[in-house]
């Protein structure tokens, strides 16, 4: 996996995670949100698959080159190269961010030109430290094992390779011959080692070149298989919420439609009960207005005959009557205080309040209370208006709580607008999301 590879398959993991998370749960029904659930969760496996480091160690006998050849792959000189031997007395790694390494006690440099994925490591010479050296191996992706014409035939260095395992390339370095000369001795490392070095190095080997064919070499495949299943999986559901979803605009529509038609409460000329109490009275209205509330919910899901009406009702929740209990306690002394200011003085005394706080609200709620004579006598010619003020206010506040729910139902539907059926379809169907994460 290049560099560029790799970030473009994150890239495009990120933009299916963010088109996924962009479709309101209300909008699919339980088995689809089940469905987004399962995407979402196989999109954090398949960025982890994506993101997973490939460690590549370099390992040799003494005097081999070894850290000129890490050096010449990485592209910075950070393990020490020279002529005694072992030079390379500790474990040196380097990657893009030179953070700590868990577990990896040695030295660690940030090289930025290196691919976000690569872990790369120097170790000592393998007579130096062998157990060091067969303890980073078991945990290497891939051994670069760097050999030279005058060490390739050592015991130590088949120990070496016996202790390696499958995992390990060969490099053939410090190669100082005529080509005839090169291809006899290629040979002769071949019968040794049971396979043809992957680089012979010279002192004119590139950076470039020499980086290339170390990291073609790198399994990545190993979990190939891994991204292959989740991303079918991907492709699969994300074609099925695409289709969902773009069969949810008829829905929304629906449901739009059978808001829009759903009238206002009819309020004006309303008689409402009044009891001899505040209170009952206060809750009569309030469970007037619920009723009416929950028969303009029927009314939308009944008319819109869509599953996503009754999803909408039940995320919308039920009504509360809270607000509108104290907005009609507010409305009792707002209309008692209109009584009061427009009195006449002569009867403000203990006895006039309290016959304008028994009757005030009862006159204002129902046109049809009798006010007594002597009500009528404090208020004069301001009782009617008065009374018609007050009735208008309280019609306000009841029919305001009906229209807040149809509100409700509106602002529910304007959130359902940002989801994106043709986003993920296009992750479905196009060809290079397969191969970006496959």
């Amino acid at each position: 996996m290049t560099q560029h590879r790799y970030l473009r398959a994150m890239e495009r993991v990120s933009e299916l995670r963010r088109a996924l998370t962009k479709i309101p749960d209300v909008l699919i029904d339980a088995d689809d949100l089940a469905i987004r659930d399962d995407a979402l969760h196989s999109i954090g496996v398949l960025a982890s698959l994506e993101s997973v480091e490939s460690v590549v160690v370099f390992v040799g006998p003494s005097g081999a080159g070894r850290s000129w050849v890490f050096n010449t792959f990485v592209g910075s000189v950070i393990s020490a190269e020279g002529a005694i031997r072992p030079t390379t007395t500790e474990c040196i790694a380097a990657t893009t961010t030179g953070l700590p390494i868990d577990g990896f006690a040695g030295v660690v440099y940030q090289v930025i030109d290196l691919a976000d994925f690569l872990v790369v490591i120097d170790t000592p010479s393998w007579e130096h430290d062998p157990s060091t050296v067969a303890a980073l191996v078991r945990h290497a992706d891939l051994v670069v094992v760097v050999v030279s014409p005058s060490r390739y035939a050592d015991a130590s260095v088949a120990a070496l390779w016996t202790k390696v395992g499958r995992s390990a390339v060969l490099v053939l370095n410090r190669v100082e011959a005529t080509p005839d000369e090169t291809v006899e001795l290629e040979r002769s490392v071949e019968s040794v080692f049971g396979v043809e070095p992957i680089v012979v190095a010279t002192g004119d080997t590139t950076v470039p070149a020499l980086r290339s064919i170390i990291t073609d070499s790198l399994v990545t495949d190993r979990y190939a298989s891994e991204r292959t299943i989740v991303t079918n999986a991907l492709r699969s559901s994300s074609r099925y919420l695409a289709r969902a979803t773009a069969s949810a605009a008829g829905e929304i529509a629906a449901v739009n439609t059978a808001v829009q038609s759903e009238g206002e409460f009819d309020v004006p000329g309303a008689v409402f009960n009044v009891a001899d109490s505040w209170l009952a009275t206060k809750q009569s209205m309030v469970e007037e207005v619920a009723t009416e509330i929950r028969g303009g919910d029927d009314r939308i899901v009944r008319s819109a005959n869509v599953p996503l009406a009754e999803r909408l009702r039940v995320d919308n929740g039920p009504w509360t009557e809270d607000v509108i209990d104290t907005d009609l306690d507010l409305w009792r002394d707002r209309c008692r205080g209109m009584f009061l200011e427009r009195a006449s003085i002569r009867w403000r005394r203990g006895s006039a309040e309290q016959l304008i706080d028994h009757y005030s609200w009862k006159t204002a709620i129902n046109r049809n209370v009798i006010a007594p004579r002597r009500l009528a006598r404090i208020m004069g010619k301001h009782l009617e208006d008065v009374t018609s003020t007050a009735h208008h206010e309280l019609l306000v506040i009841l029919a305001g709580s009906v229209e807040e729910r149809r509100r409700t139902w509106m602002d529910s539907l304007a959130r359902l607008g940002s989801y994106q059926p043709g986003r993920l379809l296009a992750f479905a169907d196009e060809p290079r999301f397969e191969v970006d994460l496959g």
